[in-house]
């Protein structure tokens, strides 16, 4: 598949309530979304939008990126124009949810695409999310802390070859990325790890999670659970909400107790954790220097 990526021109933004259905034929499909910068037309990313946890109170709003790819076998070209629609929505707790409205831009393909091949946009719509956060307070008295987590599509609404695709094709080929909103306390990135592995199960949990790190190399470092790891426990304020006593695994050569989480031997470390007595919600598993994050139902 060919790799085609361009510095999209504005051409025109609109603001629609639905979507007109004139095509039905899936003809652009979106791979992945990021959030990130414009600095004019040029967006400049910062991770991968799906799981991704923002602190608000460092990046009040930001842009999404998108990768899209040409299904089809039509060839579209520098003259012809497509939409890219993006819509946002959170959920809670208590299964409220609310939305930004639908928004979309146009912009000139610039050049022609073939069939397979795909274009990375930036595209130049904000999601405001301090402002949104603001407004959900004002409006429904719901705060931050009780929002669950995040939603963003983002799509090919419409070609100035095939006209505005049907809900059922744009929703066929959109992206929806979960993401977290925070402020404050810890700083989450994802966990990315080679020649190994962090689990935790199941997630989400109602009450026991099983935590399994096989031995591993993250980035210059060998990592796996030491004598004196802590596993601490964050809620989204970035508030300790549980520590572990220091671990103490078996010494070179020794076998480990029957209870011990390390009884798969220093190269696999395993324990098991009671977190029934929290609140329903969101939160962060920190071992050693590593970060990831679970939900407790």
């Amino acid at each position: 598949m060919k790799r085609v990526i361009v510095i999209l021109s504005l051409f025109v933004t609109c603001v629609f309530s639905s979507l007109a259905q004139d095509c039905d034929t899936l003809k652009w499909k979106s791979l992945k979304a990021y959030y990130g910068d414009m600095v004019e037309d040029s967006f400049h990313k910062i991770g991968k939008l799906d799981s991704a946890t923002i602190n608000v109170d460092t990046l009040p709003y930001f842009h999404p990126g998108i990768n899209i790819v040409n299904t089809s076998n039509d060839t579209f070209y520098a003259n012809e124009d497509f939409a890219i629609a993006v819509h946002l929505a959170f959920y809670t707790d208590t299964g409220i949810f609310g939305w930004d409205r639908w928004h979309a831009n146009t912009y000139y393909f610039g050049r022609f695409f073939s069939p397979d091949d795909t274009i990375h946009i930036g595209v130049h719509i904000k999601a405001e999310l301090q402002l949104m956060i603001n407004a959900i307070k004002e409006v429904r008295n719901i705060e931050l802390e009780q929002i669950r987590y995040w939603r963003l599509i983002t799509g090919v609404l419409r070609t100035s070859k095939d006209g505005y695709y049907s809900d059922s094709v744009f929703y066929a080929g959109a992206d929806t990325s979960i993401f977290y909103v925070v402020r404050g306390g810890v700083s989450v990135e994802e966990l990315t790890m080679d020649n190994g592995q962090l689990t935790i199960f199941p997630n989400p949990t109602t009450g026991q999670l099983k935590i399994t790190l096989s031995a591993c190399r993250f980035g210059t470092k060998n990592y796996e659970l030491r004598e004196g790891s802590v596993i601490e426990i964050y809620n989204i304020m970035g508030q300790v909400v549980l520590r572990n006593t220091p671990l103490n695994p078996p010494s070179k050569g020794e076998t480990a107790a029957e209870n011990s989480p390390f009884k798969g031997g220093r190269g696999m470390s395993e324990i098991t954790i009671d977190v029934s007595h929290l609140a329903k919600g969101m939160y962060f598993l920190k071992v050693g220097n590593q970060t990831t994050k679970f939900i407790k139902e």
